[in-house]
C-alpha cells in the first residue's frame, strides 16, 4: 500500500510537470480569440519564425506570404483554413511577428469581403466556415532555456526550425496540415487544388518549386498584379542562369516522366490515388510538406534536433516507411519561393553529425 501511495504521488507530480511544461512552451492566444467557437477547419498552415531579420527583408517575405495567401483563400471562398504561426524566441528589442502576422493578413483583405469571391470550383468541406482564422504561439525564451540546460540546444540558440513547426503541428486543429515556411507563396491553380477538398489521407504531397530573384518588398494593392509579377518571375528561367538559383532548374519533378505520368493530372482534375512512383520526392522538404494531422502524429512529427538541415528529408522517410503514399503537385500547380541569403549559422547541421 505503501509502494502504492508512493507510485500515485509520483504520477500526480509528473503529470503537473509536464502541464507546467507545456504552459511555459507556448503562450495562449488572448482570452478575447479563446471565448470564440473551436474552429475545426479542413486545413491548417503551420509556420515557424521569429523576428530577427533571418536572411534579409524577413519582414517583406512575412507580408508577402500572408498578403497574398489570403488573398488567394479569400477569392476562392475557402474560409475553412486556419494559419498557425510559431514565434520562436520573439527578440525582446523587436515588435512581436503577430503584428507583423496581423499586417499581411490586412494587406490581403478583399476590399468586397467575402461576396466577392467565386464557390463553382470549392467544396463545401473547405467553404463553409467563418474563416480564414490565424492564432500565433509564443514560444518564450524561458522555455528555450530550458530545451538548452537539457542538453537539447545549444545555449544561446536563436531558432530551431523543426522544434518551432512540432509546436505548430500539435497545436494545428485541421484534419490536414501543411508545414511550409515564409518564403513560399502558393500558385494560383494550387490554391484551386486545395480549394476541392480532394486530398487523400493515404498521402503526403510535395510540390514543384520555382524561385524568384528579385529582393521582396511589402506588396501594395492591387494584390492580384502582386500575386500575377511574382509568379510571372518565378516562371522566367532566364532569371536564375548565372546565379546560385540556376542548379534549382535540375531539381524540378516534372523533368521525370514517370513523375509527369503518376501525378501530372492532380494539380487540375485532383488526386485519385491511382499514380504511385517508387520512394518519394526528396527536393523542398522543407518548404511544403502537406499530409493528415493523424499522419503526422502517427510518425511522431519531424526529429527535434538544434538544426534543420536534412531533418525536412527524415520525415518523408518516415512517412513511406508507415505506408503513406508520396505524391508530388506539378505545374500548374506549384510554389513560387521568394529571394532571400543563403542559409546560415545554426540552420546547419556540424560535420560530424550529418545524417
Amino acid at each position: 500500500k505503501v509502494a502504492a501511495s508512493s507510485n500515485k504521488q509520483q504520477q500526480a507530480a509528473a503529470r503537473q510537470q509536464k502541464q507546467q511544461q507545456d504552459e511555459d512552451a507556448v503562450v495562449p492566444a488572448p482570452a478575447s480569440e479563446q471565448k470564440q467557437p473551436v474552429p475545426e477547419p479542413y486545413l491548417s498552415i503551420v509556420l515557424a519564425s521569429r523576428n530577427d531579420d533571418y536572411a534579409g527583408s524577413q519582414k517583406q517575405r512575412l507580408e508577402n506570404f500572408f498578403a497574398l495567401w489570403h488573398f488567394q483563400l479569400l477569392g476562392l471562398c475557402m474560409r475553412n483554413v486556419e494559419f498557425v504561426v510559431v514565434d520562436w524566441n520573439p527578440p525582446a528589442t523587436r515588435p512581436p511577428l503577430r503584428d507583423i502576422v496581423e499586417h499581411g493578413l490586412l494587406l490581403g483583405k478583399r476590399p468586397n469581403g467575402p461576396e466577392g469571391c467565386h464557390e463553382t470550383a470549392v467544396s463545401s468541406r473547405i467553404s463553409a466556415a467563418s474563416g480564414p482564422w490565424f492564432r500565433v504561439l509564443e514560444v518564450s525564451p524561458v522555455a528555450i532555456s530550458k530545451l538548452a540546460e537539457k542538453g537539447l540546444m545549444k545555449k544561446g540558440q536563436p531558432m530551431a526550425e523543426y522544434y518551432a513547426k512540432n509546436v505548430g503541428i500539435r497545436e494545428a486543429r485541421g484534419e490536414f496540415v501543411l508545414a511550409t515556411n515564409p518564403d513560399a507563396v502558393p500558385s494560383p491553380a494550387l490554391v484551386r487544388f486545395l480549394a476541392t477538398a480532394s486530398l487523400r489521407k493515404d498521402t503526403f504531397y510535395g510540390a514543384s518549386f520555382r524561385f524568384d530573384t528579385a529582393w521582396p518588398k511589402t506588396p501594395r494593392a492591387p494584390m492580384a498584379k502582386v500575386l500575377k509579377k511574382l509568379m510571372k518571375r518565378a516562371m522566367d528561367d532566364e532569371q536564375l542562369k548565372g546565379n546560385r538559383y540556376e542548379n534549382t532548374m535540375g531539381w524540378r519533378p516534372e523533368l521525370d516522366a514517370g513523375a509527369r505520368k503518376a501525378f501530372g493530372s492532380i494539380c487540375e482534375h485532383g488526386d485519385d490515388g491511382k499514380g504511385k512512383m517508387p520512394g518519394y520526392w526528396d527536393f523542398h522538404a522543407g518548404d511544403f510538406l502537406l499530409a493528415t494531422a493523424s499522419a503526422f502524429e502517427k510518425v511522431g512529427a519531424y526529429v527535434e534536433l538544434p538544426w534543420s538541415h536534412t531533418v525536412d528529408s527524415s520525415i518523408l522517410c518516415k512517412l513511406e516507411g508507415q505506408g503513406f503514399r508520396n505524391a508530388v503537385l506539378l505545374p500548374p500547380c506549384f510554389m513560387a519561393h521568394q529571394h532571400h541569403k543563403i542559409a546560415a549559422g545554426e540552420n546547419r547541421a556540424p560535420a560530424d553529425d550529418m545524417m
